[in-house]
């Protein structure tokens, strides 16, 4: 329920923001926890382009 709309919302805002997503980021940005999905949610207002989400992802998954 409400972690799936929390996702849909996210990629949506993202693809807006930096345009289509490949499809391994997608399956990337869906395996994050809700405290990972809450963290993206503000972090991407700072993105510009697909290679600074991949780089806040790359940073996500080190910290694992």
């Amino acid at each position: 329920g409400r972690q799936e709309e929390r996702q849909a919302l996210i990629l949506r805002l993202l693809e807006r923001k930096v345009g289509q997503l490949p499809e391994a980021t997608r399956y990337t940005v869906l395996d994050l926890t809700p405290e990972q999905l809450l963290t993206l949610s503000e972090a991407l207002l700072e993105f510009d382009t697909l290679s600074d989400l991949t780089a806040w992802l790359g940073q996500q998954e080190a910290g694992a």
